[in-house]
């Protein structure tokens, strides 16, 4: 973990005094600079510092050790913030040095050193400096915003849902969520901007502002990082960190971590568009069950509430006609271990009776003349609800729970950027500019909140293609939008993923096989589907109006063999998987993470997108070329790595090219990794982890051995606060010809379908020497013919000579402590 930042009170005096006299010119950006703003006064009270310039007031204040909030309050009432969950600790007690030239406001680690003449600000963590202003704050007749200068070789990374390189310095972007049909690589504006800005120096910079703007990483002026907003809050963070995984865990602190998703949410949730009847979805789930696939979730278009694309969207009530007894689609559902999603917008047409109910309620947005807003976009003449609203949100609710009530068990929001919103609407709040990029932000605020007010013990899977900075705490599943069906869809989802995920939204995912256009392409859909167990939510979607299907079923034998082996390999991972999503929440920890998280020091890596890390011990390299024999993988320092399936083993710290066939797929695992899985099932309704096996990768020299599971019972939210769950940890030294490992079961309280004992099975994978002794818990186990045959005796051994894999079994008894010795 990364050292805290509680720099110890001599320390910080130190500071103070080393720092109280300098920096007459330290921010002299010439004729740029002179253009800012000018200091005129300050005060400091209650730990906030207020600067008064000839343009704004500042308000200064630490919320944490390495987390500075700064609001230029316009001469108006401050706009609260929508992305920010973190408050200033009681504890935070920053010092202020005033001098005749600075100001230093300084915290147990950090310092905002203000220069008087002339005006600027730059801040600093542990000693060395992050950022500093260029003209700081500024407002013009179209934007008002904020500037930065930038060191020549520092990396740029954010700005949230973008198909372009993941490394990002040198792009502008326009900051207003909007959908891009069937788009591949290189769209800059697509559902899901952010207005946040991370460096490769260990910073990063969340502008908390919701209206309709601009982000510049150096595009328009060499070495600038700008921000400019059409109105909103006029406020950003500077959050520091010692590394970049103590930098998102400070950001997700600051804006909220995302709570466990139900485990059913990681499993196989089938989609397309669209299911149109009861016995089409009946027929196609039982068909996906006959065929061996796991599956645990299934996502009804909008076709629920109509039969045709255009003329029914806001009905939001069952078409009888074609779905007469929904109750029964889902209760029958249910009894496969395949839960219910249905689809909502915020749109309502004109035609439909929900309109009038709505128009009479005042719920919709409003026009210039006060009265509903109505305009046409691909669905019909609509309005839209006003989310902003209490009432609206109260009406909308209504929807959701009459069909909550009948047993469906997760939501799909479309079109929430609003897809068209045109700028003359008007919000209770704002103008359409002023509020679009946060109007998924308090759909998904809403969903979330009247879930804890109706079902407060039940977890919340959401569906959404938009939001804003700080949604995750809402539960929401981001998808990256109507991705073409084609190779450059493919590749586009590379530096969305790796973005997003660095960003605070540790879910997102795509329509695995791709949506819009295209051609019936087995390769295509078997190279989506691997990268897709890979990825945080797995979810097969397509435009299937036409020839083209979404489900595996109706591919090939040889392309729905190697799905099916690929799925079934997700749900044996589960384990993983699952602490992944603790990891999520606990620490602020995407499930992908990109390669320099664990070598900040290697430049190579910075903008490396074409691979990345699968929680802390995996690799995954997807093949995301039509017809490729390799894929260049570079596997990390620090010892060897395996194939996750084959066994291979490789050297860390270089490159290499890996052969590939289309039932091979690029994924490694490091050396000493402890991986739990479970052996397969087949819906969530029948997880269990009471038959345990442990994949241990044996290096050929000595390692130490690592691993983690978390563990609770899969459906009860905050069940980790509520201490209804538990912690396994798996410990020891390996190599190729012994191994120790020892086992700890932390119960923090009793769950549902929690074993109180477990049968584990060690797979030691490349030990290349058969045991002469295997004790478990100090005794020792006697050896076995055959790896079936140790199912039939409660402790024992057996090696694979020919596979060099070496088979463990024994019966961890209650919650004491369990070890392994094989020499």
């Amino acid at each position: 973990m990364s050292r805290m930042n509680n720099l110890k009170g001599d320390r910080a005096t130190a500071v103070l005094k080393a720092v109280s006299v300098l920096f007459v010119a330290i921010l002299s950006f010439g004729s740029a600079l002179a253009q800012g703003e000018k200091y005129i006064s300050h005060n400091f009270k209650n730990n906030v510092l207020s600067v008064k310039t000839d343009e704004s007031r500042l308000a200064i204040r630490f919320l944490s050790p390495s987390i500075v909030e700064v609001v230029a309050k316009l001469d108006e009432p401050e706009r609260p913030s929508h992305a920010v969950v973190m408050r200033a600790t009681e504890n935070m007690k920053p010092q202020l040095v005033d001098s005749e030239v600075a100001l230093q406001l300084v915290s147990d680690g950090m310092r905002v050193h203000i220069n008087k003449e002339p005006f600027s600000i730059s801040y600093y963590y542990e000693g060395r400096q992050l950022l500093q202003e260029r003209r700081g704050f500024f407002a013009d007749s179209l934007y008002s915003g904020f500037s930065f200068g930038l060191e020549g070789d520092e990396t740029l990374y954010g700005a949230g849902e973008r198909s372009v390189p993941m490394s990002r310095r040198g792009y502008r972007f326009e900051l207003y969520n909007k959908a891009h049909y069937a788009y591949g690589e290189g769209s800059e504006l697509m559902n899901y901007g952010l207005p946040l800005v991370l460096s490769s120096k260990n910073y990063a910079v969340l502008f908390d502002n919701g209206a309709k703007g601009y982000i510049d990483m150096a595009k328009t002026e060499a070495n600038t990082l700008e921000f400019g907003a059409v109105g909103g809050r006029m406020a950003y963070y500077v959050v520091a960190g010692d590394d970049f995984p103590d930098l998102v865990n400070k950001y997700g602190r600051l804006t909220g971590t995302q709570p466990m998703p139900p485990r059913w949410a990681l499993g196989n949730i089938q989609s397309r568009f669209g299911y149109k009847t009861q016995g089409e979805v009946l027929n196609t789930m039982n068909q996906m069950i006959e065929e061996d696939f796991p599956l645990d979730g299934v996502v009804l278009d909008l076709f629920w509430f109509g039969p045709d694309v255009k003329g029914y969207m806001g009905d939001l009530a069952w078409d009888y006609e074609k779905w007469p007894e929904p109750k029964m689609m889902i209760d029958s559902l249910k009894g496969m271990g395949v839960n219910t999603v249905l689809i909502t917008e915020p749109f309502v047409l004109t035609n439909t009776k929900n309109f009038q109910i709505g128009d009479s309620l005042r719920i919709f947005a409003l026009d210039t003349l006060g009265l509903s807003a109505t305009y046409d976009f691909f669905f019909g003449n609509t309005a839209l609800i006003d989310i902003f609203k209490p009432s609206a949100q109260d009406w909308f609710w209504e929807q959701y729970d009459r069909q909550n009530k009948i047993g469906v068990a997760g939501w799909w929001g479309d079109l929430g950027e609003p897809e068209v919103h045109p700028s003359w609407v008007r919000h209770v709040n704002g103008t359409a500019d002023e509020v679009h990029n946060i109007y998924a932000h308090f759909w998904e605020k809403m969903v979330f909140e009247k879930y804890a007010q109706e079902y407060p013990d039940k977890r919340v899977f959401h569906l959404n293609r938009s939001g804003f900075a700080g949604s995750q705490r809402y539960s929401i599943f981001p998808w990256s939008g109507d991705v073409g069906r084609n190779w450059s869809g493919l590749k586009a989802q590379m530096p969305i993923l790796l973005t997003m995920s660095m960003s605070g939204i540790p879910y997102m995912s795509s329509d695995i096989g791709g949506f819009a256009g295209g051609e019936k392409d087995g390769e295509l859909y078997t190279r989506w589907a691997q990268f897709g167990v890979f990825n945080p939510v797995y979810r097969p979607h397509a435009d299937a109006l036409g020839d083209i299907p979404a489900e595996p079923i109706f591919f090939d034998k040889r392309t729905k063999d190697i799905v099916r082996k690929y799925v079934k390999l997700r749900y044996e991972l589960m384990p993983y998987l699952y602490t992944m999503a603790w990891q999520a929440l606990e620490h602020g920890m995407p499930l992908a993470r990109p390669m320099f998280f664990q070598e900040p020091d290697n430049d190579k890596l910075k903008a490396l997108d074409q691979q990345y890390y699968w929680g802390n011990d995996m690799v995954v390299a997807p093949v995301l070329d039509k017809g490729a024999k390799s894929v260049k993988v570079y596997l990390p320092t620090g010892g060897e790595w395996f194939n996750l399936i084959t066994s291979e083993r490789f050297k860390g710290g270089e490159y290499i090219d890996y052969g590939v066939d289309l039932d091979k797929f690029p994924v490694f695992v490091r050396a000493g990794a402890v991986i739990p899985t479970v052996e397969n099932y087949y819906s969530a309704n029948r997880y269990s982890s009471e038959e345990l096996k442990l994949k241990l990768f044996c290096p050929e020299k000595k390692t130490s051995v690592t691993g983690r599971m978390y563990e609770d019972d899969g459906v009860t939210k905050d069940a980790y606060a509520r201490r209804k769950s538990e912690m396994l940890d798996f410990s020891g030294e390996v190599d190729s010809k012994c191994l120790s490992l020892n086992l700890d079961r932390d119960v923090a309280g009793k769950y549902d379908s929690m074993p109180e004992n477990r049968t584990v099975t060690v797979e030691a994978i490349g030990f290349s020497k058969k045991p002469k002794r295997v004790l478990v818990n100090g005794k020792k186990v006697k050896a076995v013919d055959g790896v079936s045959e140790l199912d039939n005796v409660k402790d024992g051994f057996y090696w694979d000579s020919t596979s060099g894999k070496l088979f463990v079994r024994f019966r961890w008894e209650g919650v004491s402590e369990a070890s392994v010795l094989v020499k």
